[in-house]
């Protein structure tokens, strides 16, 4: 019972000074926080609500996408910056990119990096056995 206790505080400092650690400069075009993604065993899926924020100089029409799927997360027309945040469930790191939808060009990317508490399963110790 202590361990699962101490096990779930230790997820939350995880997750806070994951937290901490999201860069704060202004001149990154696309910043996500919190930037890991943190599971308890090697290949369990993280859960993590995530935002993301992005800064253009010109006023455009721009979109988020996610390299968890096709379609655009989320588009805006005539705007300069916007900030929004969505939940995520990921075995894998996720890239996020910013694309001019006039031109298609890919303006910024940033990832959320996964992470877990535990790399690898415990080795079976090999025992010998007579029966």
């Amino acid at each position: 019972m202590y361990f699962k206790f101490f096990l779930m505080i230790l997820m939350l400092l995880i997750n806070w000074v994951c937290k901490a650690e999201t860069k704060t400069d202004s001149t990154q075009p696309l910043k996500i926080s919190p930037n890991k993604c943190v599971a308890l065993d090697y290949g369990q899926s993280c859960y993590q609500d995530v935002t993301l924020s992005w800064k253009q100089e010109l006023a455009g029409d721009y979109c988020v996408f996610s390299s968890q799927q096709t379609e655009a997360l989320k588009c805006w027309k005539n705007n300069k910056n916007s900030i929004f945040s969505i939940p995520i469930a990921t075995k894998t790191n996720v890239t996020f990119s910013l694309v001019n939808s006039a031109n298609k060009n890919i303006l910024a990317k940033t990832t959320l990096k996964m992470t877990w508490v535990y790399k690898t399963k415990n080795r079976r110790r090999l025992s010998w056995r007579l029966f």
